[in-house]
Protein backbone atom coordinates (compact mmCIF):
# COMPACT_ATOMS: atom_id res chain seq x y z
CA UNK A 1 0.00 0.00 0.00
CA UNK A 2 1.46 3.43 -0.94
CA UNK A 3 2.44 5.58 2.03
CA UNK A 4 -0.24 8.19 1.26
CA UNK A 5 -2.87 5.48 1.64
CA UNK A 6 -1.74 4.46 5.12
CA UNK A 7 -4.47 3.73 7.62
CA UNK A 8 -5.06 6.39 10.20
CA UNK A 9 -4.24 5.14 13.67
CA UNK A 10 -7.67 6.08 15.00
CA UNK A 11 -9.42 3.76 17.37
CA UNK A 12 -12.37 1.74 16.05
CA UNK A 13 -14.55 3.11 18.81
CA UNK A 14 -13.54 6.72 18.23
CA UNK A 15 -12.11 7.16 21.74
CA UNK A 16 -11.14 10.56 23.16
CA UNK A 17 -13.41 12.36 20.71
CA UNK A 18 -11.60 11.00 17.69
CA UNK A 19 -13.74 9.94 14.75
CA UNK A 20 -13.84 6.16 14.36
CA UNK A 21 -11.88 4.68 11.49
CA UNK A 22 -14.73 2.24 10.81
CA UNK A 23 -18.43 2.79 11.34
CA UNK A 24 -21.86 2.25 9.79
CA UNK A 25 -24.07 5.07 8.52
CA UNK A 26 -27.16 5.01 6.32
CA UNK A 27 -26.90 1.19 5.95
CA UNK A 28 -23.36 1.48 4.57
CA UNK A 29 -20.03 0.47 6.09
CA UNK A 30 -17.36 3.14 6.04
CA UNK A 31 -13.66 2.35 6.50
CA UNK A 32 -10.96 5.00 6.63
CA UNK A 33 -8.12 4.36 4.16
CA UNK A 34 -6.35 7.75 4.30
CA UNK A 35 -6.01 10.61 6.73
CA UNK A 36 -3.83 13.69 6.74
CA UNK A 37 -4.93 16.19 9.37
CA UNK A 38 -8.65 16.83 8.92
CA UNK A 39 -8.73 15.33 5.40
CA UNK A 40 -9.81 11.69 5.21
CA UNK A 41 -10.90 9.17 2.62
CA UNK A 42 -13.34 6.40 3.48
CA UNK A 43 -14.28 3.37 1.42
CA UNK A 44 -18.05 2.95 1.35
CA UNK A 45 -19.79 -0.40 0.92
CA UNK A 46 -22.92 -2.31 1.77
CA UNK A 47 -22.28 -4.64 4.71
CA UNK A 48 -20.63 -7.85 3.52
CA UNK A 49 -19.89 -6.48 0.03
CA UNK A 50 -16.89 -4.99 -1.72
CA UNK A 51 -16.50 -1.17 -1.60
CA UNK A 52 -18.23 0.68 -4.42
CA UNK A 53 -17.44 4.29 -3.59
CA UNK A 54 -14.96 6.63 -1.91
CA UNK A 55 -15.95 9.51 0.32
CA UNK A 56 -13.41 12.32 0.58
CA UNK A 57 -14.26 14.32 3.70
CA UNK A 58 -13.15 17.17 5.90
CA UNK A 59 -13.39 16.00 9.50
CA UNK A 60 -14.42 18.93 11.65
CA UNK A 61 -14.22 19.59 15.37
CA UNK A 62 -17.51 20.01 17.20
CA UNK A 63 -17.51 21.91 20.47
CA UNK A 64 -18.92 20.46 23.67
CA UNK A 65 -22.70 20.93 23.83
CA UNK A 66 -25.17 20.92 26.70
CA UNK A 67 -28.58 19.46 25.83
CA UNK A 68 -31.87 20.74 27.21
CA UNK A 69 -31.96 17.90 29.75
CA UNK A 70 -28.55 19.01 31.08
CA UNK A 71 -26.60 16.10 29.61
CA UNK A 72 -23.32 16.96 27.94
CA UNK A 73 -22.07 15.87 24.56
CA UNK A 74 -18.29 16.22 24.77
CA UNK A 75 -16.19 17.91 22.10
CA UNK A 76 -15.43 15.50 19.29
CA UNK A 77 -14.57 15.04 15.65
CA UNK A 78 -17.51 14.87 13.27
CA UNK A 79 -18.11 13.37 9.84
CA UNK A 80 -19.95 15.74 7.49
CA UNK A 81 -23.72 15.38 7.60
CA UNK A 82 -25.86 15.37 4.45
CA UNK A 83 -26.43 19.15 4.62
CA UNK A 84 -22.66 19.68 4.41
CA UNK A 85 -22.12 17.38 1.42
CA UNK A 86 -20.51 19.32 -1.39
CA UNK A 87 -18.81 21.66 1.08
CA UNK A 88 -17.08 19.20 3.44
CA UNK A 89 -17.72 15.85 1.75
CA UNK A 90 -17.65 14.43 -1.78
CA UNK A 91 -18.44 11.00 -3.22
CA UNK A 92 -16.50 9.35 -6.04
CA UNK A 93 -16.92 6.01 -7.81
CA UNK A 94 -14.42 3.35 -6.78
CA UNK A 95 -12.95 3.46 -10.30
CA UNK A 96 -11.62 7.00 -9.55
CA UNK A 97 -9.18 5.78 -6.87
CA UNK A 98 -6.10 7.63 -8.20
CA UNK A 99 -8.02 10.90 -8.55
CA UNK A 100 -9.48 10.66 -5.04
CA UNK A 101 -6.13 10.04 -3.36
CA UNK A 102 -4.46 12.83 -5.35
CA UNK A 103 -7.29 15.20 -4.38
CA UNK A 104 -6.90 14.14 -0.74
CA UNK A 105 -3.15 14.80 -0.74
CA UNK A 106 -3.55 18.16 -2.48
CA UNK A 107 -6.44 19.26 -0.29
CA UNK A 108 -4.48 18.43 2.88
CA UNK A 109 -1.59 20.60 1.64
CA UNK A 110 -3.73 23.52 0.47
CA UNK A 111 -4.45 26.53 2.68
CA UNK A 112 -7.63 27.27 0.66
CA UNK A 113 -11.24 27.16 1.63
CA UNK A 114 -12.01 23.43 1.22
CA UNK A 115 -15.35 23.78 -0.56
CA UNK A 116 -14.13 26.46 -2.97
CA UNK A 117 -10.91 24.56 -3.61
CA UNK A 118 -12.78 21.36 -4.48
CA UNK A 119 -15.33 23.09 -6.73
CA UNK A 120 -12.63 24.85 -8.74
CA UNK A 121 -10.27 21.87 -8.84
CA UNK A 122 -12.98 19.48 -10.07
CA UNK A 123 -14.22 22.04 -12.58
CA UNK A 124 -10.67 22.36 -13.94
CA UNK A 125 -10.35 18.56 -14.09
CA UNK A 126 -13.65 18.22 -15.99
CA UNK A 127 -12.88 21.10 -18.40
CA UNK A 128 -9.22 20.32 -19.10
CA UNK A 129 -8.96 16.62 -18.33
CA UNK A 130 -6.31 17.17 -15.66
CA UNK A 131 -5.87 18.65 -12.22
CA UNK A 132 -4.47 22.19 -11.94
CA UNK A 133 -0.70 22.59 -12.22
CA UNK A 134 1.30 24.47 -9.56
CA UNK A 135 0.71 27.90 -11.11
CA UNK A 136 -3.02 27.34 -11.55
CA UNK A 137 -3.26 26.06 -7.99
CA UNK A 138 -1.37 29.10 -6.68
CA UNK A 139 -3.94 31.36 -8.37
CA UNK A 140 -6.71 29.42 -6.63
CA UNK A 141 -4.99 29.81 -3.25
CA UNK A 142 -4.70 33.56 -3.84
CA UNK A 143 -8.41 33.77 -4.73
CA UNK A 144 -9.63 31.66 -1.78
CA UNK A 145 -6.99 31.90 0.94
CA UNK A 146 -9.04 31.19 4.04
CA UNK A 147 -10.18 27.82 5.40
CA UNK A 148 -13.58 27.45 7.00
CA UNK A 149 -13.82 27.43 10.80
CA UNK A 150 -14.55 24.29 12.77
CA UNK A 151 -18.14 23.19 13.21
CA UNK A 152 -20.07 24.85 16.00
Amino acid sequence: MPEAEKLYSGCLEGSAGQLASEFTAYRHSLRQVFRDGPIAIYERSRPGREPHEFELVVIREQKERVLLDGSIIPAREAYPNSENWGTYGWSFPFSQRELVFELGRRMAASPCSYGQWMRHTLSHWKDKGRLPNAGEDAALVAAYPKREPSAA
